[in-house]
């Protein structure tokens, strides 16, 4: 968890630098003009960076993760779900662009869902989880990852997958800190005509009142 923190908080550090640009701009068959862009001294500074961040991850066999991805975590005893897609299943702009109901998914890079999937293979989620989208009946905590093609559930509760426990918790805290640590432009529809950030802030309390109350497992 320590290592994950650390390399989410650099790649944030060194994301959405500008990058070299040189484009060819033929003008007729015969001839070709070569346009060059000059960047500042900070900005080749930032892509030097940019490739040595990214090159230390792959050391460390963390790469942008490709493939779609879309992690739901769902807490079901205050009734709380938590998502994240990487930018290689939508992009943020499609996504937030798009009035929604809610704002229980967003939208992370690529690397970050790697570095995600990195640390949640190391700890044995996919050696534990159920291959395909399970449902448990009693569970307090459960995890579906949808990757590509294939699917995975884990999950644990006082009465189902004891012995899952904290393989589950710890698999779901990897993926709050980054849900956490994400900003969010999702546009919120309120039919309602309600105060949303009052009604937000009465869910907050009440879910934070409910946590205050409940028995440590």
């Amino acid at each position: 968890m320590k290592f994950l923190t650390i390399a989410l908080l650099a790649l944030a550090s060194c994301a959405g630098e500008p990058q070299v640009a040189t484009a060819v701009a033929p003008q007729s068959q015969d001839t070709a003009e070569t346009i060059t862009v000059t960047l500042s001294p900070s900005e080749k500074a930032a892509i030097k960076a940019e490739q040595e961040f990214i090159d230390e991850m792959a050391s460390e066999g963390i790469y942008p993760e490709t493939i779609p991805t879309q992690i739901t975590v769902k807490y079901h005893k205050s009734g709380l779900t938590i998502g994240l897609y990487n930018e290689s299943y939508i992009s943020q702009t499609d996504y937030y662009q798009q009035e929604r109901s809610s704002a229980i998914y967003k939208i992370i890079p690529d690397m970050k869902m790697g570095a995600l999937l990195k640390a949640l293979t190391n700890g044995n989620f996919f050696e534990d989880a159920t291959d395909g989208i399970k449902r448990y009946t009693g569970a307090s905590v459960s995890i579906v990852i949808r990757h590509g093609s294939k699917s995975y559930s884990l999950a644990w509760g006082p009465s189902v997958n004891k012995a899952l426990h904290k393989v589950t918790n710890a698999s779901a805290d990897s993926i709050r800190v980054i849900y956490d640590t994400t900003d969010s432009m999702q546009v919120i529809g309120n039919a309602s005509g309600g105060d949303f950030f009052q009604e937000e802030s009465d869910r907050i309390n009440r879910e934070n009142a409910l946590q205050r109350t409940r028995p440590r497992q």
